[in-house]
Formats: structure tokens, C-alpha cells, sequence
């Protein structure tokens, strides 16, 4: 395990929020190492909404709130930066007001010799010290396909970074196809899962959730964003097909749903607590995971297909590249019809009862466990890298 390091994100995503793979590694190695966690920068233009200005006010309280301790060996920093990614002024002014705060960080902690941890490229070609340090490549993402309005920038930005990376961990087959010979120690690392959070939902105590307590039975259950790559003429399919059944989807909504309100067996709840995921888990009878098949979801690992089965729940989705592994354990659809034959298999009274393999599995794919096998595959890295190097200058030494 990586022991008595700092480690600096620079993060993809904000701290607190729905744990990400990422957060869920940083949770795991900040146990034994002090994190400096820098919040997400942003990628999307923010519009003239409500939610977008609740998220803008969000950000300017916590950057002027400046460098926040959340525990003994864990500091949180929220930047604002102008959101004009594609303005090369624009990078110019993020690039030196990120410099300098990161500098000034790692100066009043007195950090010497950190892990760099890079979870976005736009992020990394604004900072500098992480090209001549240990530092690793999170890739949870085809970040080009995420953000396609910056697809080139990303691009760019992604190649200087794999050129300089002494380490790049993806989590799919797709993308470890496309980044295998882009960079230098480029390892395939999949997800891990809570084990023990998520097997609760198979715990006698565990109550069953109020919203849904009444629901018609069977519930065809999702929880994760719903953005333009959730299927929702699928949705709206099954719905239409078994309207005595119940379709919940958990899940903050980005994308307009008011044309899918008039199934009444179709319910957008909105986001849950990740405190209370294996509750509602508990009441789903089937997990599903919904995709369009696009570039983005053809390169992605989700997340939720290990914390269903964790819960012991069984899935149905399509045959996506990252599930070839799980195939004995989960049902995979490639059309409308396909995919609601699935869910009726699925119903089944002995696939139903069939938990324990899904959950036995999952055990041994544990975040704790991800989190050694990448420590080990840094230990060889870096190790490698130093052979090679002259003596390391201390960050940010003044020039004579």
C-alpha cells in the first residue's frame, strides 16, 4: 500500500458529492497518506438556471471559505476558474491563479515528494511539479466523449499528459485498447465496490424505504445521473409494456423527462443519499442499467453494475465490452423487447433467490483491494522512473 505520502487530486469531480471510483480510492489510501484534494475546475458552460446557479453559488462559497481541513490529514480546496476552456487568454489566466494557489498549498502544508493523482487532463496542463514527480493517470472516463464541445482541447491535453505520466490506470477493456500504447505503464485496473455498504441491502434490519413501501411489485430499478446517455425510449418501452409493474429511477435529472410523467409507473424520485442506496436496493427486484450505446457508455465501466451485485441484486443490460467479465452473473439485452424478456427471467423465483454468488464475487473485488493492486503496480513504476531520473529539485525552488 502506498503509507506516509502526500497525495495531490487533481480531481475530475467535487469532494462530498456521489462518491465516484476516484473518491472511493482517495478514501482508501487517505487512511495511510495525507490528501490535498483540488475540487474540479468545471467543463460545462453554466446556463441561465436555477440549478446551474445554485451550483454557482455553491462554488463561491466554498473557494472563498479557501483551503478547508476535513480531517487530521485531509484538506479539500474548491478554485473557480473562467469557464471558457476553448479562450486560450482565458487558460492562460486559470493556468497562473491555479499555479500560485497550489504553490502557496504546498509551501503551508510543507509538502515535499507528493504522488500526483490526475484524474482530469485540462486540470494537469495547469499545473506544474507533477512531470518530475510519482504521479498516476486516473482515467474513470473517455473524457473526450463526456465533454464532446472540447474534444480536441481534451485531446490535446491528454496526449502531453500521457507523454508525461509515469503511470495510467484505466477501467475498461475500450479504453485500455485505445491508451495501451498512447503512454508509459498504462495498466487495466477495472472498479472496485463497498462491499460491506452495498451487502446491506440483503441485512434483516435494513428497512425498506417509505417511498417505495407501497409501490406495485415487481420494481425494475436504476440509480446513477440521468444525462443524454440514459436510454429513456427504452424507459419509456418498458413502461408502456408492463404498466402493472414499477420503474423507479434514482438520480439527479439533466435531461428533460416532463414527456416520460404520464406513466405513472415510471417514477423519477430524484437523487438519494449514497447512505441510503442499499435501502432502496433492498426494494429493487431487478437492477437495471439503461444505456444508449454511444462512445462514451462503449468505454465505461459503470460502477452501479458492482454495487447491484454487491447488493446481490440481478442486472439486465446491454452487452456493453466492460461486462464480459460478468457475463455468468448478470443478463444482457440488445434490443427493447430483449431487454424486458430479461427482466421476466430475471423474476424468477431461482434467480431471485440467487444472491449469494453475485455478492461472494464482489467480495473480492473491494475498493481496499484495488487500492493494493494499484500500489503495487506504482511501487514498480515509479521505481523504474527513479532509476532513470537525475536527483529530484524540490517544487517550486527560486531560481538563483
Amino acid at each position: 500500500m502506498i503509507k506516509d505520502r502526500w497525495i495531490i487530486c487533481l480531481a475530475s469531480e467535487d469532494w462530498g458529492g456521489h462518491p465516484s471510483s476516484s473518491q472511493h480510492l482517495i478514501k482508501v489510501f487517505a487512511r495511510y497518506n495525507k490528501i490535498l484534494w483540488i475540487d474540479s475546475i468545471g467543463m460545462r458552460r453554466p446556463e441561465v438556471s436555477s440549478k446551474d446557479m445554485k451550483r454557482i453559488w455553491s462554488k463561491l462559497g466554498k473557494f472563498f471559505r479557501g483551503l478547508k481541513q476535513e480531517s487530521e490529514n485531509f484538506y479539500v480546496y474548491t478554485p473557480v476558474v473562467l469557464p471558457f476552456h476553448e479562450v486560450a487568454v482565458c487558460r492562460l489566466f486559470n493556468r497562473l491563479f491555479l499555479q500560485y494557489k497550489i504553490k502557496t498549498f504546498i509551501k503551508k502544508l510543507k509538502i515535499t515528494d507528493p504522488v500526483w493523482w490526475v484524474s482530469t487532463p485540462i486540470m494537469a496542463s495547469f499545473i506544474k511539479g507533477w512531470e518530475e514527480g510519482d504521479s498516476i493517470y486516473y482515467m474513470g472516463d473517455e473524457y473526450a466523449a463526456f465533454y464532446p464541445s472540447y474534444a480536441d482541447l481534451i485531446n490535446e491535453t491528454e496526449k502531453r499528459v500521457l507523454e508525461k505520466i509515469k503511470m495510467t490506470l484505466v477501467i475498461s477493456d475500450t479504453l485500455y485498447d485505445k491508451k495501451k500504447d498512447s503512454g508509459k505503464h498504462v495498466f487495466l485496473i477495472g472498479h472496485g465496490v463497498d462491499v460491506e455498504h452495498f451487502a446491506k441491502a440483503t441485512a434483516p434490519e435494513t428497512e425498506l424505504p417509505a417511498d417505495l413501501a407501497d409501490l406495485p411489485r415487481p420494481i425494475c430499478g436504476y440509480f446513477g445521473l440521468i444525462k443524454e446517455h440514459v436510454d429513456l425510449d427504452l424507459l419509456e418501452y418498458l413502461a408502456r409494456q408492463r404498466p402493472e409493474w414499477s420503474f423507479v429511477i434514482i438520480g439527479s435529472l439533466l435531461v428533460e423527462v416532463e414527456h416520460l410523467r404520464k406513466h405513472r409507473n415510471l417514477r423519477f424520485i430524484g437523487p438519494r443519499p449514497y447512505s441510503e442506496l442499499p435501502a432502496y436496493l433492498k426494494a429493487f427486484n431487478v437492477g437495471m442499467i439503461p444505456p444508449r450505446i454511444t462512445d462514451f457508455t462503449l468505454n465505461a465501466n459503470p460502477l452501479k453494475m458492482r454495487e447491484y451485485l454487491a447488493a446481490g441484486k440481478p442486472i439486465v443490460s446491454p452487452p456493453l465490452p466492460a461486462m464480459k467479465p460478468y457475463l455468468s452473473l448478470i443478463e444482457t439485452a440488445s434490443t427493447p423487447q430483449e431487454f424486458l424478456e430479461k427482466l421476466e427471467f430475471c423474476l424468477s423465483e431461482p434467480v431471485q433467490n440467487g444472491y449469494r454468488p453475485r455478492q461472494e464475487r464482489m467480495a473480492r473485488e473491494s475498493w481496499g483491494a484495488l487500492a493494493e493492486k494499484i500500489s503495487g503496480l506504482a511501487a514498480d513504476s515509479f521505481k523504474e522512473f527513479k532509476a532513470k531520473q537525475e536527483p529530484r529539485k524540490p517544487l517550486f525552488s527560486k531560481k538563483k
